[in-house]
C-alpha cells in the first residue's frame, strides 16, 4: 500500500507542475483517471478543479468539487463544512 500512496503523490506532483507550466487545459484528462483509480484522494480532486477552471470550465470544476464533496461525505463519513475537507473549496478560491 506504500507504494501506491507513492505512486500517487508522485502523480498528483507531476499534474501539479504541468499545470503551472502548461496550462489547465493540459492535464484535465491525465487527473481524470487517478480521481476514478483513487475517488477518496481529496489533492487528485483539487488539481482536477483547478485544471477545469483554468480551462475555462468553472462550471464543470464547480461540478467537481461537489463530486469530490459527495465522495468524501458518502465514501469516508466526512462533513464538507468542517475540518480537513473544508480545503477543498478553500484551496480552490485560493484561500489556504
Amino acid at each position: 500500500m506504500r507504494l501506491t500512496e507513492q505512486r500517487s503523490r508522485a502523480q498528483e506532483r507531476r499534474a501539479e507542475l504541468a499545470l503551472t507550466a502548461q496550462g489547465g487545459a493540459a492535464v484535465v484528462a491525465e487527473l481524470e483517471a487517478p480521481v476514478r483509480e483513487h475517488p477518496v484522494r481529496e489533492e487528485s480532486w483539487r488539481l482536477l478543479a483547478l485544471a477545469l477552471y483554468d480551462a475555462g470550465r468553472q462550471g464543470d470544476a464547480l461540478a467537481a468539487l461537489r463530486r469530490a464533496r459527495e465522495v468524501l461525505t458518502d465514501e469516508l463519513g466526512l462533513n464538507a463544512d468542517s475540518g480537513r475537507s473544508g480545503r477543498l473549496g478553500a484551496r480552490h478560491c485560493g484561500r489556504s
